[in-house]
C-alpha cells in the first residue's frame, strides 16, 4: 500500500469576506456620527455590532482547513465545534470551478467536487486563490489514485 503524502494544505482566502468588510465600513460611521451629534457614549456601544460581525466572519473562514493527500481530501471546519469530512479521491467523478463576478474581481473562486460519496456527493471549496490550480491538483490525483488503486487486494 502506498504511503499517504500531503499534496495540498490550505485555507480559503479572507477575500471571501470582502463584501462583509465593505458593508461594515459603511455601517461603522453611523454610530460615530450619532455620537458627534448626540454626545452620548452609549451610542458608541453600537460599534460592537459590525465589529463583532466581522470578527465572526473572519473566524469562520480561518477555521476551515483543506488537506489533500495522494489518497483523500480532508475538510475540517468549525470555530468551537469541529466537523471533519473525508473523501477518498477514487470517489471523485468531476471537478469544476465557479467564479462569481465579485470573486473574479478579487482573483478567487469556488472549487466544486462531485463524487460518488453517499453522505456528501457535492463538496464546494469556497473562496480559494488559484482555484483552477487546486481543481487540477484534485483532478490529477483522483485520476492517478483511481488508476493505481489495487481493487479487491490486501497488502
Amino acid at each position: 500500500m502506498e504511503i499517504e503524502k500531503d499534496i495540498f494544505i490550505g485555507k480559503p482566502s479572507q477575500k471571501v469576506n470582502m463584501k462583509y468588510f465593505l458593508l461594515a465600513l459603511l455601517i461603522i460611521p453611523i454610530p460615530v456620527i450619532l455620537f458627534m451629534v448626540m454626545h452620548s457614549t452609549y451610542i458608541l456601544s453600537l460599534l460592537i455590532i459590525p465589529i463583532s460581525w466581522i470578527l465572526v466572519k473572519v473566524l469562520q473562514t480561518t477555521s476551515i482547513k483543506i488537506r489533500i493527500t495522494n489518497q483523500r481530501m480532508i475538510i475540517s471546519e468549525g470555530v468551537f465545534s469541529r466537523k471533519t469530512e473525508e473523501l477518498e479521491l477514487y470517489r471523485v467523478r468531476d471537478v469544476g470551478v465557479e467564479e462569481p463576478f465579485y470573486y473574479r474581481i478579487l482573483g478567487i473562486g469556488n472549487v466544486v467536487v462531485k463524487s460518488t460519496d453517499k453522505t456528501d456527493p457535492d463538496i464546494m471549496l469556497k473562496g480559494f486563490s488559484k482555484a483552477h490550480e487546486l481543481k487540477d491538483i484534485i483532478r490529477t490525483n483522483a485520476e492517478y489514485y483511481r488508476q493505481n488503486r489495487k481493487w479487491g487486494t490486501t497488502s
